[in-house]
Formats: structure tokens, sequence, C-alpha cells
């Protein structure tokens, strides 16, 4: 009978151990490796190949009774103390290399690895055993996933953008997160996003707030200060929040809101001019439209312009231009008497009694609205000591004297 090999005996063993072997991110390997112990004693329920084929009973080993049988020679197998052990290596065989003993088992298809070398494995950390052989698994358990980076496998903790620190974070630039770090370091989000009123959201990780103001779409703005004529510039001061920068318009401009809002001169349209549907039929570009604020004041939705809704007579120019300068009206304070072009954006002279649009801008009563000349803050031409005025009733446009003793005019307030 032939030497059995021990390499090959080995690598067989090997094969067998590991036919059962469950490796998984949740669980450990199941299959034990045997390498130099003794095999089954008699009664085994599976042969491992000997020489010459299969016995039909195990054969008895050096060390212990395991859970299969190993096979002796094609004869009956012995039991007798004397027989030989197949779990001990052949007396003649040389000594085992610890090489050659990896390469029987990548023969044998068991993959081999780098002592003390980890990779991940479904989020898991594999470590290399010191016989080559990939063994215990360790799961990262909590906020953690495996990673490689840096050259080997190590937990490490998921990345969530939403936080970078304890505290708040800006996820947006309008939404803001709470959070805070777990045991193992991880930092996860502690209650539902938070939606900026303002909708911004600045500042560093950890320390971040929603600021009570925004300069998005808004880079500059006009403030309500009393004269119409004080522009705000949005910059971004030292806690990261907007802030508005005033400024005082030159003389003879006022901040008018259109965007960008800035300082003009209020005698020009510095504004697209609404046209009325009339004139729309014919192609013009601008249909008037108007927003009624429920507060005494009327948006034009095409210059931007507020205006009060009510028309009020006074004897002269100067009681007008005083009366709008103090008007508080639509919890706004920068009230002022329009100009010519301004009185001229909100008539439709296309249509007569009214020549304006009654919806929005209602006739007065005792005697109607439509009977007096509003006034305007522009100087009539060639003819000192009066201002222009328009008749919405007729769609007429005259200068008026300061103090004239013939007709009245009202005033309609603007800002």
């Amino acid at each position: 009978m032939g030497v059995f090999p021990w390499s090959t005996w080995r690598s067989g063993l090997v094969m067998a151990a590991f036919a059962g072997a469950v490796v998984g991110c949740n669980s450990q390997p199941t299959a034990t490796r045997m390498g130099d112990e003794g095999v089954t004693g008699h009664g085994g329920a599976m042969a491992v190949v000997g020489v010459g084929g299969h016995a039909p009973e195990g054969v008895a080993g050096t060390s212990g009774a395991g859970a299969d049988g190993a096979a002796g020679s094609s004869e009956q197998s012995s039991t007798d103390a004397g027989a030989q052990d197949p779990g001990a290596p052949d007396a003649s065989a040389p000594p085992i290399d610890a090489a050659a003993s990896s390469m029987a088992d990548a023969d044998a298809g068991v993959e081999t690895c780098q002592p003390g070398s980890a990779r991940c494995e479904e989020g898991c950390v594999v470590t290399c055993q010191s016989n080559g052989v990939w063994g215990p698994i360790v799961k990262c358990g909590g906020r953690k996933t495996c990673s490689e980076a840096g050259g080997t496998a190590h937990c490490v903790c998921k990345e969530d953008r939403a936080c970078l620190a304890s505290g708040t974070n800006c996820t947006s630039q309008s939404t803001m997160s709470t959070c805070e770090r777990d045991a193992d370091g991880c930092f996860f989000e502690t209650a539902p996003l938070e939606t900026c009123a303002s909708g911004a959201c600045l500042g560093l990780p950890g320390r971040a707030t929603c600021c009570a103001t925004s300069c998005a779409g808004n880079p500059t703005r006009c403030e309500d200060r009393g004269d119409n004529a004080v522009l705000g510039t949005c910059t971004i001061g030292p806690d990261g929040c907007a802030t508005f920068t005033q400024s005082q318009c030159a003389a003879g401009t006022v901040c008018e809101r259109i965007a960008p809002a800035s300082c003009v001169d209020p005698q020009w349209a510095e504004w697209p001019m609404p046209n009325g549907r009339e004139d729309v039929l014919l192609g013009a570009p601008n249909l008037a439209s108007y927003t009624d604020n429920l507060d005494h004041t009327v948006t034009d939705n095409v210059t931007g312009l507020v205006w009060d809704d009510t028309a009020i007579p006074f004897d002269t120019f100067e009681e007008a231009d005083t009366f709008c300068r103090m008007l508080v009206e639509g919890g706004s304070v920068d009230w002022r008497l329009p100009t010519f072009i301004e009185l001229v954006s909100i008539a439709d002279f296309g249509s007569q009694f009214p020549s304006i649009d009654g919806n929005f801008f209602p006739a007065q009563v005792d005697p109607p609205f439509w009977d007096y000349w509003v006034w305007s803050s522009t100087p009539g031409a060639f003819q000192p000591g009066t201002h222009y005025t328009i008749n919405y009733g007729r769609g007429e446009v005259v200068p008026l004297a300061d103090a004239s003793d013939i007709r009245r005019a009202a005033a309609r307030c603007v800002h």
C-alpha cells in the first residue's frame, strides 16, 4: 500500500471541514479547521478518502471521537490499538512547510490572505488570521459601517450630510437641522428639519441659525423712514446673517421699489408703463394690473408703486403735499404726493367717466371723485406757481395754480 501524501490529506480534510461553513455579516464561521488532530473513531457517518477506497467503519484516532468517520484500507478497518491513525502525519513525511500548506489551501479552493490584513464584507470587518485564512467577522453596529479608506478595513460613522456637528446645521440655504452625538461618536438628527421663515440659514456647523432677513432675490429695498428717500442695501453681517445698510437718496430723487430698488428721479418713468385693455389689444405690452391690499392701499403690479385708495380734496397744493407727508396708512409712513408721470401711470386714457380703474380706485361721493382734479408734485412748465393735475373723470391734464380759488384738487398719495 502506498504512502498517503500528507499535504494531499491535509487539503482534503480542510475542504471537508469548510464544506458546511456559513460566512456572513451577521454570523461567525461554523466550520473548524482540522489539521493535526485525531480523526473520528469507529462508527463515523462520513468516510474521508483513503488508500484503496472507503472503509465501512471509522478508524480509531489518537485523540477524541469526531463526527465523521475516516476511511481505512479496502479491507475492513481494524480497531486494534496499533492500527495506523490517518489523523497523524506520516512518520516518513517531511516537516510541514507553512508556505506549502498555504499553497495547498489555495489548491483546495480555500481563499488565503495576508495575516493581520482586513477587508469589508456587507458592512462588516473581516480579519485575516495567523494561519492565512479569513477569520472573525465583526459587525459595525449602530450608526457605523465598514470602510477601507486608508488601506485597511475599519468601522466608521455613516455620513449624514444633515449633521456635521452637534447643535444646529444648515442643510440647505433655507433649512436647518438639530443634531447630537451618540456613544460611538456618530452624529444624528434629533428633530425634523426646520424651514427658515426668512428663507435664509447661515452660520458654521453646530452654530447655524435662521436669520431674520435674507438677501436672496432682494439685494436692495426701500426703507420706510418717512420721506420715501432711504435705500437699504443687503450685506452679510459679522454673525453671518443678512442686514440692510441704509443710505439717503440724493436730493430730488426717491426710492422706488421696482426691482432692483434704487434711488431715481420720480419725474421720469423708471419702470414699465402700464397700458389699458384696449391698448393691449392693439399691441401694447403691459396690461395694467392691481392688488387690493385690504388696508386702504393698492399695489400697482407693473410699476411697484403703492397707492392710497382714497382721494382727499384740498384747497391748495401745500395742504395736499403736507397731508401726504403726514399720512400713516397700510403700516407705512413713507407717503408723498405723486409726480405727474406717476399719476399718468394709473390713468386709462382709452376710457372716460372714469379714466381710471374704478374697481381699485373707486369714486368718492359728495361730490363724486371724478369731478376733482388730482394734484401732482410736478411744477407746471412755463407757469410758475402751478403744478400739473389730472382729471380722472374726463382724462384731462392741466396745470393748476397752487392756491387756486376756482377749482379744488385732491391728494392721492403714493409710496
